[in-house]
């Protein structure tokens, strides 16, 4: 039950991390990944299956290209885009 635990514990904190800052979603994996290998490192399965919660909740969370492609259809979501500096150059 421990175990079932620790990682309902390292869900939940990526899913906080992906639910206020998405753009740390990447860091925060790479931080529970290191730690597993830190203190996990003995090859078990406990090593794999933390791992694969990890980076599987990353694959669930991270954005689709479907949800990208959306924010260039949308006018209305077109604020979320990094601002382009060729349109800057060519109204110049």
């Amino acid at each position: 039950m421990t175990i079932l635990s620790f990682q309902i514990i390292i869900f939940i904190s990526i899913f906080a991390i992906w639910f206020f800052k998405k753009e740390w979603l990447i860091y925060i994996c790479i931080f529970w990944t290191i730690w597993t290998l830190l203190f996990v490192w003995n090859g078990s399965s406990l090593m794999f299956i933390q791992l694969i919660v990890v980076w599987g909740s990353f694959w669930i969370l991270s954005p689709k290209d479907s949800e990208l492609e959306s924010v260039y259809e949308n006018p209305r979501r077109r604020s979320e885009l990094p601002p382009n500096d060729d349109k800057e150059k060519t109204q110049s």
